[in-house]
Order: C-alpha cells, then structure tokens, then sequence
C-alpha cells in the first residue's frame, strides 16, 4: 500500500513518462503534496536522529578524597549530569533509557558491558 507522497510522486513521473489524463488540477495537488514532504523532512531527521541510541558523555573528576568521580549528560542537550559513578558504584541519580530534557535515546550497552566483565 502507498502512502499519499508515493502516490503524488508516481503521478507525476507517470505526467512526465506517458501522455495520459491527469488534469492541472491533480498536478497541483501533487506538487503541493510533495512541498508538504520536504517542508516536514527536517523534523523527521531530527525526530530520527534522537530515536537513534546514542552514548551519553562522561566528565571525569578525582575528589580531594582521592575517589573517580564520572558524570554522564546528554551530548545532544548537554543536560548536566543525570547519573554519576563513583569509583564504579552507581549513585546519584537516575540510568534513563532517554534524555529527560530532550528525549535522545540513550545506549549504555558498552557500561554494562564492562560492569559485566570486572
């Protein structure tokens, strides 16, 4: 099944290809179903770019205790620190599965990885 931008788009390559009887009308209709798709196409990669997990960045900090600090944030947001670890225990907030400020997905695979293998 297509959807109304795949329709649009084989109406006016088949315009184009083969003498038929699409009117003015429906040409124009295409054409404006078409502006709609690359007026919303920005959106979509952002929208897509967020949904794809991304790794949260880390500052690293050594307290006057003498402990390993590591804050993680979302690179997309910079949203300052919504977990921290210290000297590899977890505390401090919360392992979200998304940014809560702006939503990124979030892949800690490689965390839990390494917590799997010490």
């Amino acid at each position: 099944m297509n959807n109304k931008y795949q329709d649009a788009l084989d109406k006016m390559f088949y315009y184009n290809m083969i003498p038929n009887d699409i009117t003015e009308e429906e040409l124009k209709q295409c054409d404006k179903t078409l502006q709609e798709l690359v007026d919303i196409y920005p959106e979509y990669l952002e929208l897509k770019a967020r949904a794809t997990p991304m790794k949260p960045g880390m500052r690293l900090m050594v307290n006057l205790d003498s402990t390993t600090r590591i804050d993680y944030y979302c690179l997309n947001c910079k949203e300052e620190r919504f977990i921290s670890r210290i000297d590899g225990e977890w505390v401090a907030g919360q392992h979200y599965n998304r940014c809560p400020n702006c939503g990124q997905a979030l892949d800690w695979s490689k965390d839990e990885e390494s917590e799997e293998t010490k």
